[in-house]
């Protein structure tokens, strides 16, 4: 019978080799990706001993060298879904990462969709230097011919700005592309924005008054029109009126 020691393993060859590669690629271990050009070594050892001499016996293999090769990753975050009123202004922040393991040089596009209810105007992307999700004094528009280099790790933030159209109707969708493009590997990422118009409610009223120069003691009559120039219908209220409830939009003039 063989004998059995702690700590000690007895095999034959082909097994002990096959012993060593599982424990090289076991997996469940976890571990950080190393920089492209990181040498690693590796050299494997076992102990047992000779059932036929009863002597303790160690053996080492060959060094195994390995040098780790330059893999590129990102990460883009994130899609985003907002409500802006006509005419107004609307910023969009998304994080660009480097989670390869190499020094990384992406190329930035922002475009309109194809296929939604209307197109941003005035598009651009910027980069948010202080990543506060603001555009501020000095931050540069990143135009489609500058590339944004990131170190293994480093992540930078980016603004989608656009103005949505002062003629969209009410509840009108447009969809916007943020994409990056490593230009090492050609790896790349996108997200997508949502842009739902709001076209609140707006009233324009006209008051006149009749006669204009009217004497002493003449009666004067005012005329108030209202016309809804907005992209949204009034809501109502309920009122007396000769002592019935009536739905109507309430003009107060002072």
């Amino acid at each position: 019978m063989e004998p059995r020691r702690a700590g000690h393993i007895y095999t034959g060859g082909r097994a002990l080799a096959a012993i060593i590669a599982l424990f090289l690629v076991l997996p469940g271990v976890p571990w950080a990706a190393p920089p492209a050009g990181t040498v690693i070594e590796n050299q494997a050892s076992a102990e047992y001993t000779d059932p036929d001499t009863g002597v303790a016996q160690s053996i080492v293999s060959n060094v195994v060298t390995v040098e780790v090769q330059a893999q590129e990753a990102l990460l883009l975050e994130a899609d985003r879904q907002v409500e802006a009123n006509r005419a107004s202004t609307v910023v969009m922040p998304h994080r660009l990462t480097n989670t390869g393991n190499v020094q990384s040089t992406y190329r930035l596009t922002v475009s309109n969709q194809s296929g939604d209810q209307y197109d941003l105007s005035a598009l651009q992307l910027v980069h948010d230097l202080n990543g506060n999700g603001q555009v501020d004094q000095g931050e540069p528009v990143i135009l489609p011919t500058d590339d944004i280099i990131l170190d293994y790790g480093q992540a930078t933030d980016l603004l989608v700005v656009g103005v949505v159209p002062s003629t969209v109707g009410n509840g009108q969708v447009a969809r916007v592309v943020i994409g990056a493009t490593t230009q090492l590997q050609g790896l790349s990422a996108q997200n997508t924005d949502t842009v739902t118009a709001l076209a609140p409610v707006a009233l324009d009223i006209i008051k006149s008054a009749t006669p204009l120069d009217p004497q002493a003691g003449e009666e004067v009559t005012y005329n108030l029109t209202a016309r809804n120039i907005g992209g949204a219908a009034p809501t109502p209220i309920v009122v007396q009126v000769d002592g019935a409830d009536a739905s109507v939009v309430l003009i107060s003039d002072a």
